[in-house]
């Protein structure tokens, strides 16, 4: 029987991840999960290992005043997945939490197949994000969504060749986007690259 850990660190992270393990679940139905996720997950019969509530501190001063809990949690979290032995570890967004564990984790079982649901943006992010999750990932995407609040009459996302030169660089596989919501820039130079490196684009 195949193995699955869902690794989110919010409420939109587990609701996220539902929605794609429903889908799955339909498919597969053998697929044994456990989890770090919300009533979302739980509602679909996935335990988690702990309330998803222990771990999401929001705001730089709260963390100051919990990062030791949080570091044991990070710690706890590995340990568990470990134990599970899955054959994929699914992270889902919240990268300081989730990218943290994924990267401790393979460390100790390199076996175990990650793959992380929502990529960071890594060229908004830290400098070395970009080689600390091609260090450690085996697979992944970019998800692309208009910003919240985002007047999509007057102010469509754009995507262009630097999107996926990036996203490559990140050791992403593709992108995925939502029709009619994105502008492309260098049309052409983008498919001509996704072509060349094996890579995808998706309309959703």
């Amino acid at each position: 029987m195949k193995k699955i850990f869902i690794l989110t660190g919010e409420p939109s992270g587990d609701k996220l991840a539902s929605t794609v393990i429903s889908r799955l679940k339909l498919e597969n139905p053998e697929i044994e999960y456990l989890s770090v996720g919300g009533t979302h997950l739980n509602n679909l019969g996935i335990k988690s290992i702990y309330n998803l509530k222990e771990i999401t501190y929001l705001g730089f001063t709260s963390v100051l005043f919990n990062i030791f809990k949080i570091k044991s949690k990070i710690n706890k979290t590995v340990e568990e997945i470990i134990t599970f032995n899955p054959d994929i570890l699914l992270s889902v967004d919240s990268p300081d939490f989730t990218l943290r564990v994924a990267e401790k984790v393979k460390r100790i079982n390199n076996n175990i197949k990650t793959i992380h649901y929502v990529a960071p943006q890594v060229w908004v992010w830290r400098k070395n994000r970009v080689k600390k999750i091609k260090k450690f990932r085996n697979n992944g995407v970019l998800v692309k969504f208009p910003k919240k609040k985002q007047d999509l009459r007057v102010d469509l996302p754009t995507i262009g060749l630097k999107t996926f030169k990036q996203s490559k660089a990140a050791g992403l596989k593709g992108i995925v986007i939502k029709n009619k919501q994105h502008v492309f820039l260098d049309k052409k130079k983008c498919i001509k690259f996704v072509d060349k490196n094996k890579m995808f684009i998706s309309v959703k």
